[in-house]
């Protein structure tokens, strides 16, 4: 909130190091997505400006770490 990012984590793994690339989408002023490659991993990220009065008061931006989702997959759907 502020300057500060306000967090909510559903996976263990957000470390500083990524944080760090994510609070870096606080500058977009398009929807943008894509994928961030980190230490621990790939995210893929969704940021959207949040505009009140014409003015950009800050940016949503959600994530979701692709590896755990994959180790996930990869358990479930083990072919022997």
């Amino acid at each position: 909130m502020g300057d500060r990012p306000y967090t909510e984590s559903s996976f263990p793994r957000l470390g500083l190091q990524r944080l760090e690339r994510i609070r870096a989408l606080a500058a977009v002023r398009r929807t943008q997505g894509g994928e961030i490659e980190t230490d621990g991993g790939r995210l893929r990220y969704m940021a959207v400006p949040v505009n009140i009065g014409g003015r950009v008061r800050g940016t949503f931006v959600v994530a979701v770490d692709l590896e755990s989702e994959l180790d996930e997959v990869t358990g479930v759907l083990r072919v022997t």
